[in-house]
């Protein structure tokens, strides 16, 4: 293993016990090649401050899905909307404020058209030109531009 792992001692406060923060698909390969232990970096972290690492490190996963990005920096805001404006996400994940803003913009689909994103029959132009409309226009514009796909199953 290059990289340790990230742990901070368990919010409930037991001593001796670790919450994961950073390094889960490591921890995992650590496991199936039965490893006893692994490098681990204690770290303090605030519940923000540990979610904004989680995030920031799938977002540099090569096969994250917009739709996954966008939850996450949805999770970012919500945990402290004056902290985490669309430009500071942006400086830290080294994209546009308007990158950030297009993908926090996919939230707004339809179930529906999530699902079909989600299953590859939607591209994100797609998918982003969808989520500029209104929901019940998203539904009938997937169901007009995509008919082939347009299976709920």
């Amino acid at each position: 293993m290059l990289q340790p792992v990230l742990v901070r001692a368990h919010p409930s406060g037991d001593d001796g016990l670790y919450e994961l923060v950073v390094g889960a698909r490591r921890y995992r390969a650590s496991h199936l090649a039965k490893k006893s232990s692994i490098p681990a970096r204690i770290v303090k972290l605030s519940d923000s401050e540990a979610l904004e690492l989680q995030i920031i490190e799938n977002l540099h996963r090569a096969d994250i899905h917009e739709l996954d990005e966008a939850h996450g920096f949805q999770a970012l805001r919500r945990q402290s909307p004056e902290l985490y404006t669309m430009e500071v996400i942006a400086t830290k994940i080294g994209k546009s404020p308007a990158y950030v803003a297009a993908r926090l913009k996919l939230i707004d689909l339809t179930p529906t058209v999530q699902k079909a994103f989600y299953e590859g029959k939607l591209t994100v132009g797609h998918a982003l030109e969808i989520a500029r409309l209104q929901v019940p226009e998203q539904e009938r514009a997937f169901a007009e531009c995509f008919p082939h796909h347009n299976n709920p199953s």
